[in-house]
């Protein structure tokens, strides 16, 4: 089991591959959950299958940050706004640079969110998410 604490909140990785998330944020803030970054394969399609709440005092986003482009895919669970920063993508993606990085991010949007889930972060190959869900 390994832990990671930043601003007040702690992610303990599960034997499984999932993380349990809690704690309350001091400040908004982002912390990466893969302990390197990776590479995808150019030209295969993927979907990574992730997470947000965004209800007052529990918020969080689980995205696949690509580093080197600086794009979020925020997975398979598009919210109902009009205003999505240009550099989020939801749904399904195409490599298109077998030399971008990879990172699964943890994001936590702002001071005071009290937070305490298990997450299950998942990429697949293909345009279909995978079996894990943050909603249920």
């Amino acid at each position: 089991v390994q832990n990671i604490t930043k601003e007040g909140i702690t992610f303990r990785r599960n034997e499984d591959g999932s993380w349990h998330v809690f704690g309350t944020s001091q400040k908004a803030f982002g912390v990466d959950l893969s302990f390197k970054p990776f590479q995808l394969e150019e030209g295969k399609t993927y979907m990574f299958t992730a997470g947000m709440k965004n209800d007052g005092m529990k918020s969080y986003q689980l995205v696949l940050n690509d580093t080197t482009s600086g794009m979020y895919y925020m997975g398979d669970l598009k919210p109902y706004s009009s205003s999505i920063a240009s550099n989020n993508t939801f749904g399904a993606f195409t490599c298109k640079n077998a030399s971008a990085k990879y990172q699964v991010t943890f994001l936590v949007p702002y001071a005071g969110a009290v937070i305490d889930e298990v997450v299950y972060p998942c990429l697949v190959e293909g345009t279909e998410p995978g079996d894990f869900y943050i909603y249920k």
